[in-house]
């Protein structure tokens, strides 16, 4: 995702399964999830999905990462994303799905 104004903005999850978000800066490495993340949620928002907030720069890359709880409970999911201006999201693959579900253990 890029963004036209550095900023404060949010993204908020709507779906029917129980959703937690990732914001990485540059790049995601599915072998080492912990390097770059900037902003991560899990239930914030509201029915057990995730609402972050990162302050975001122009000229940078960012990676929004959706993934569900619990592992292979899947469902349909919308983004709502606010903040000082605009911002494009592109999606980009569904491969890392299993990698964070190693990583994301939920207490």
């Amino acid at each position: 995702m890029n963004v036209v104004e550095d900023g404060y903005y949010s993204f908020a999850c709507n779906s029917i399964v129980d959703t937690y978000g990732y914001v990485y800066k540059d790049n995601f490495i599915p072998s080492n999830p912990l390097i770059n993340i900037i902003a991560e949620d899990d239930d914030s928002g509201c029915n057990n999905q995730f609402k972050l907030i990162a302050y975001l720069e122009t000229s940078t890359k960012y990676i929004l990462i959706v993934t569900e709880y619990p592992v292979n409970v899947t469902g349909p999911f919308s983004i709502v994303a606010s903040g000082s201006n605009n911002v494009t999201l592109k999606h980009m693959s569904e491969y890392i799905y299993y990698l964070l579900h190693n990583e994301h253990k939920k207490s």
